[in-house]
């Protein structure tokens, strides 16, 4: 029970974090425009390719967003937050490609699709943190809210990652297959301290996606351990079942080494 205080006070702490940001961001906005601080982040802009695709809104639409902050691309039913020197191409709303760095995309209604090197990620209603290492290659998909669906390239079977897992897709292998991984509990700590750093909203939706994001990760927790007790189980009865038929063998030879000597020692007696 005190875990559980102490983990929705450090979520209630992030939340602050989240409510300065919101104020430092309204201070420093222009005014005398009179957009709002939401769309003067919006058109902070990153490079892109051709130059005015942004905010002409023609697709596809290469962009490289500043390696010093964040930048929000929106349409209808969603947004991505873009963390610094995130790489992609904006295939029309709602459809993003990630060549690498990292993103937070949001879907309302109208689903969206993430689109990768290894296979594909959709997702009708939720919340996802997405992350590729130029270095090491794979793409992490963290579902915050909601359930995502991972498509590997090559025709594997399709992945469901709910809320409070993750999961991955790797280089296509040379059966012209992706490689994937096994749901795991999210990394808490990392998913809430990027997800404050790029949130633009209120504070309290982020106070509640953050704390139904820490429920569904303790569920996950405590599914992963079960799977980590029936690992242990299924392992300690494989390696009991080895052990058995290393006895069996074993005395295999030690039966027919029994029958060789008889043998021998019969042939030796007869001649």
């Amino acid at each position: 029970m005190r875990c559980r205080h102490l983990a929705l006070l450090g979520v209630f702490l992030l939340a602050s974090v989240i409510d300065v940001r919101v104020k430092a961001a309204k201070k420093d906005a222009p005014v005398s425009n009179g957009h709002s601080t939401r769309k003067s982040l919006h058109h902070s802009g990153p490079v892109a390719e051709p130059p005015d695709c942004v905010v002409g809104k023609t697709f596809p639409c290469a962009i490289q967003v500043s390696d010093k902050k964040n930048w929000q691309w929106t349409w209808p039913d969603g947004r991505v937050e873009f963390r610094p020197g995130t790489v992609a191409v904006l295939k029309g709303p709602g459809d993003v490609k990630i060549i690498r760095g990292e993103l937070i995309l949001y879907s309302n209604s109208g689903g969206a699709r993430l689109r990768s090197l290894f296979g594909d990620v959709a997702m009708s209603e939720g919340i996802l943190l997405v992350r590729r290492d130029e270095n090491e290659g794979a793409l992490e998909v963290t579902t915050l809210r909601g359930e995502a669906q991972i498509f590997p390239r090559g025709g594997q079977e399709n992945l469901f990652v709910p809320a409070g897992y993750r999961n991955w897709l790797g280089a296509v292998e040379a059966n012209g297959e992706a490689g994937s991984g096994i749901p795991q509990a999210a990394n808490k700590e990392r998913c809430l301290k990027i997800w404050a750093e790029s949130f633009r909203g209120e504070k309290a939706d982020f106070f509640i996606f953050a704390r139904d994001f820490h429920s569904a990760w303790m569920g996950a927790v405590d599914v992963a351990g079960d799977l980590h007790r029936d690992l242990i189980a299924r392992t300690i009865a494989s390696m009991e079942a080895e052990r058995a038929r290393l006895a069996r063998l074993k005395e295999l030879r030690e039966r027919e080494n029994r029958k060789l000597r008889a043998l021998f020692r019969r042939k030796n007696y007869f001649e």
